[in-house]
């Protein structure tokens, strides 16, 4: 791999190795290539008019929007038409979803036809007319575009504006920034063979950070191929089966519209620089902007490929926001937190982060994260030491499910289906560490309103990574963030801070536990004699982390005397139904206990009621009252070291739902959005502080 990354030499750098004089001039114009920005609809589109549109107001500023009678195929070469990588899904004007190029490549791999409609695909490709699941909110679905910086406009016209407001003030990272530092290094970049058809392709495309693959003929690199390349064969109606370099050569070899070189010590405002004239020189603008190769300083050799999006991710939004979105036009209760001095960066340094090697099985996995505490860890290349995803508890939940032997290795795990941290989705999840709470909370709320079709992975929504420094081969370091650290941070670390401001305003009071919990009828249950497999399949099937666990009231005496025998406070029998009581629950954190201490393959024969005298938790012992507030839950499980409690009401002792630190970041979440038109500045913060006292 290495010689043949050397041999690229004059195909790739410019003579001394130096950065083009004029960057424009590195690329080709291929007349084959015809989407325009106001490119018409085929000929034999089946998509009514008025069914895609992108006005002039959402050109400069917003995505593009299709509706639901909108075919995948129509909707792909609007994307790639108008250079946006997603579109708002809206049906009578009113905001059903976001779907993205991800999404259409996806469904490209598993056979979607291309004529299906956007509606119809969002349902699940079913018969049953069913309404869209907005749950009155307005954001879409977890990928590249509905996160991060897409959103705000085209890619390039963020560029540009980050253009314009070089040398702004508080700058100092973009200022000293080169290439080399957020770039993805060539030895994580996946590489093909230009007889590969085009459904490795896609495979390889999806598991890359930056979306992009290395297309080479076993002797020299011939190009480089990206999602957006994709894309166009599936607007086309290229079969899966067809050889890639055949049907893409046009775009992706190295003198096409796919890349552009560049030395790796490039600054970063050069960069952006040699992006936006690369994608200006071409006689067909089709909005979208190349990927540079990063070639060593002074020599010929390939070391990096950096993407449009991975330069935005790395720089603060206010450097790329078009003029009417600057920070003191956004003083609303999301902002507030702007001017917090706790960051992502701060939260994270509290708690270590478990690392585990992709060359490891799934079975010592469980060991690393059951010693830990922690619910997920970053999985590393056992050779260079670079993030290849990162393994969740409900990675390991599904692999029980799928009957996945103990000993398959991580790397395996994380290239196929199942896996939700793979590599490919890592940069739409991670955070600068300078980030404030409120952009944490509302980038996860977004991934847990919304759901996956049938048949597609549900990727991870419990955790983000954050972005920290660079050590001394120029690797970046990242941290994880979870649910739990969120909501510790939006209800407690935050209060002191704003009670100190002395802010005050009119907004309400916070939702509380019993407005943020999952009610007892919507959760999952199962009874003391069900087996631990026929609740981990009952999870799994529900989507859900959390099974409460039924039984009969001396079974659940039983466990609050054990508890009390131990030194817990036993407390209360809490009760469910009529003459049942609520003996505890069942958490995906079970699943990877299950398998460290290697009882996974008796799960099928242990009960539910065994399990939890073992574990000697009496159900009080995570259990939190109704009335409670949001900071009182979280700090509650940061000291038990859980992720769900139980939620009862009054002094009756009965359960009425479950409460998790994911419900507690969505409730925030939404509850500051709402708001947002309430008030200017940050003259509001007092009532939050009032509410989240303990």
């Amino acid at each position: 791999m290495q010689g043949l990354l050397e041999r690229v030499s004059e195909r790739l750098a410019p003579a001394g190795g130096s950065v083009p004089s004029d960057p424009a001039k590195a690329v080709s114009v291929l007349p084959e290539i015809t989407a325009s920005a106001h490119a018409a609809l085929p000929a034999d589109s089946k998509t009514a008019p008025g069914a895609l549109e992108e006005s002039s107001k959402a050109q400069s500023s917003a995505g593009a929007t299709c509706s639901p009678e909108a075919t995948l195929a129509d909707l792909a070469q609007l994307l790639l038409s108008t250079g946006h990588s997603a579109a708002e899904v809206r049906s009578e004007s009113q905001f059903t979803r976001s779907i993205s190029e991800q999404d259409i490549l996806l469904g490209y791999l598993k056979g979607t036809p291309w004529d299906l409609k956007v509606g119809e695909w969002l349902r699940g490709l079913g018969s049953e007319e069913t309404t869209f699941d907005t749950g009155g909110r307005r954001r879409g679905q977890l990928d590249a575009s509905t996160l991060a910086v897409a959103r705000l406009g085209r890619p390039a016209d963020l560029v540009k504006n980050f253009l314009r407001k070089e040398g702004q003030e508080g700058n100092s990272f973009v200022a000293n920034a080169a290439v080399s530092q957020i770039m993805e290094p060539v030895n994580s970049l996946p590489v093909c063979d230009h007889c590969c058809t085009l459904q490795e392709l896609l495979q390889a495309l999806l598991r890359s950070p930056s979306g992009a693959a290395l297309v080479t003929d076993g002797r020299s690199l011939l190009g480089l191929c990206r999602a957006a390349d994709v894309l166009w064969a599936f607007c086309q109606r290229v079969d899966l089966g067809e050889k890639m370099w055949k049907r893409l050569a046009g775009r992706c070899d190295l003198h096409g519209l796919s890349c552009h070189a560049i030395a790796a010590d490039t600054p970063l405002q050069s960069a952006a620089l040699a992006m936006v004239q690369a994608s200006e020189a071409r006689a067909v603008s089709d909005g979208l902007l190349p990927h540079l190769l990063a070639y060593q300083p002074g020599g010929k050799a390939l070391v990096g490929v950096l993407s449009p999006q991975q330069l935005l991710s790395s720089v603060p939004a206010r450097l790329f926001a078009p003029p009417e979105m600057e920070p003191h036009q956004l003083e609303t209760p999301k902002a507030w937190l702007q001017h917090h001095p706790t960051t992502v960066g701060d939260v994270v340094a509290q708690r270590k982060t478990p690392f585990c090697f992709a060359n490891e099985s799934l079975g010592e996995a469980c060991d690393d994260l059951a010693k830990s505490g922690r619910t997920a860890a970053i999985v590393l290349d056992a050779t260079n030491g670079a993030m290849r995803g990162v393994l969740t508890e409900n990675d390991i939940l599904q692999a029980f499910v799928n009957g996945e032997s103990w000993d398959c290795l991580i790397d395996s795990w994380l290239r196929g289906d199942d896996a939700r941290m793979p590599g490919f989705v890592l940069p739409v999840l991670t955070l600068a560490s300078h980030a404030n709470l409120a952009e944490a909370a509302s980038c996860m709320a977004c991934m847990a309103e919304t759901r996956a079709p049938p048949g597609f992975p549900a990727f991870a929504c419990h955790h983000l990574l954050v972005r920290g420094h660079f050590d001394a081969e120029d690797r970046c370091h990242f941290r994880l963030l979870s649910a739990l650290d969120i909501a510790l941070g939006l209800t407690t670390i935050a209060a002191p801070w704003l009670a100190a401001e002395g802010l005050a305003g009119e907004l309400g009071t916070p939702p509380v536990v019993s407005q943020a919990m999952k009610p007892r009828g919507l959760a999952v249950t199962c009874t003391a004699e069900d087996s631990l497999a026929d609740a981990f399949w009952a999870l799994a099937d529900s989507l859900q982390n959390c099974a409460l666990v039924a039984g009969e009231e001396d079974f659940g005496e039983a466990l609050v005397l054990q508890a009390g025998e131990s030194g817990e406070a036993g407390g209360q029998l809490l009760k469910g139904p009529a003459g049942v009581a609520i003996c505890g629950v069942v958490t995906v954190a079970d699943v990877v206990r299950a398998v460290s201490i290697h009882e996974a393959g008796k799960c099928s024969h242990t009960s539910l009621g065994c399990w939890l005298l073992g574990q000697g938790i009496s159900p009080c012992g995570r259990s939190i009252a109704a009335e409670s507030s949001l900071a009182a839950a979280a700090l509650a499980m940061v000291q038990r070291g859980v992720h769900h409690l139980l939620v009862v009401g009054g002094l009756s002792g009965e359960v009425l739902g479950v409460i998790s630190a994911l419900d507690i970041v969505v409730a925030m979440d939404k509850w500051l959005s709402e708001r947002s038109h309430l008030t200017q500045g940050a003259s509001a913060l007092e009532s939050v502080v009032e509410s989240l006292e303990l």
